[in-house]
């Protein structure tokens, strides 16, 4: 009798500890994917607040082109009821903008955003770039518009814009769709190290970025620079922080094995002047090897900017600097920019 008991209990107490464990799983599930609270959706957003909606957004307001991207990639686009004027791709989101279903508030920087334009979209929230955005912060907060920070261009490493996709899919609750988005970035960041030998020397690398008073370029602390280090480069210019201003003599120092060159503004036959210009260059490894790279159009803007197509702007970079290993870049926006001897 007494064996029969305690195995009843041992059943009991069994039963007892899987409700527990479920509950605690399915709790744990609810909290993780739905983040639902008693005061309503919590954000924690990246300038570190933390944000209580009423409700999930059904008008949507994004101020940069990568948190446009980040909203198509998670299928959220029927939301978006005002872009920025950078925002063009998909090339959804410029047929919606000529069509007048998406409002163009200008943009991109705070000061050229046209507020008007942005409470007349009446959006439930404003999606917006902490580096580029956060002077609008007072502004909408008078207007009593609800505004989540994301890193955007601020960001300085690749996990700050997979946190920007998490972000905007805790807000609507599609963590499922982030997950798949991000797994695809990292498995592309995995596949182009796999193909690289660990004791492989890694090649220097210079990036210009513009030359506005002094050649711009990026040091550590800056998603481009960790975009550079994922697909198998060294920045030859990491010792710097963020974005700096560098003179023709750094660069000789430098003395990069490849250089690319990520404008908007001129043409590859221009850049190819720029440089001839730029007579203590013709002594740089990458000069004299014809490893000098242009990208411009499209391509360009998948480098610059810290979205979904992250994986996709490594592995163009990991393919100029290792067409060996990792095949040819069939790219027109890519051009080898050739010098006159």
């Amino acid at each position: 009798m007494d064996s029969n008991n305690d195995s009843l209990k041992m059943i009991v107490g069994l039963i007892v500890v899987i409700v527990l464990i479920s509950t605690a799983l399915m709790y744990s599930i609810t909290t993780e994917q739905h983040n639902v609270t008693a005061r309503g959706i919590s954000v924690l957003d990246a300038s570190g607040r933390i944000l209580y909606l009423e409700k999930r957004p059904s008008r949507v307001a994004s101020l940069s082109p990568s948190i446009t991207e980040i909203m198509f990639a998670l299928g959220l686009e029927e939301y978006l009821v005002a872009v920025d004027n950078s925002s063009n791709y998909p090339q959804t989101i410029v047929e919606w903008k000529r069509e007048g279903r998406v409002v163009d508030v200008g943009g991109y920087w705070w000061s050229i955003i046209s507020i008007e334009k942005l409470a007349a979209a009446m959006p439930d929230v404003v999606l917006a770039d902490l580096g580029a955005h956060e002077k609008l912060a007072p502004k909408l907060e008078e207007l009593n518009i609800t505004v989540v920070f994301l890193h955007g261009g601020s960001s300085r490493s690749i996990e700050d814009i997979l946190s920007d996709i998490w972000i905007v899919a805790s807000i609507f609750g599609v963590e499922d769709r982030a997950s798949l988005v991000i797994n695809n970035i990292t498995s592309t960041i995995n596949l182009i190290k796999s193909r690289i030998p660990e004791n492989t020397t890694p090649p220097k690398v210079f990036l210009e970025v513009g030359e506005w008073g002094g050649i711009w370029t990026t040091g550590s602390g800056t998603f481009l620079d960790e975009m550079l280090r994922a697909a198998g480069g060294l920045n030859v210019f990491s010792k710097y922080n963020g974005w700096v201003s560098i003179g023709n003599e750094d660069v000789v120092l430098a003395n990069p094995d490849v250089i690319i060159c990520l404008r908007s503004e001129i043409c590859p036959e221009d850049y190819r002047t720029i440089i001839e210009n730029r007579p203590e260059w013709s002594s740089l490894s990458a000069v004299k090897n014809g490893n000098v790279w242009f990208i411009s159009n499209g391509t360009l803007d998948l480098l610059c900017r810290p979205g979904p197509r992250i994986g996709e702007a490594i592995s163009v970079l990991a393919k100029i600097l290792y067409p060996d290993l990792l095949g040819p870049l069939n790219n027109s926006d890519v051009l080898r920019v050739t010098i006159n001897e």
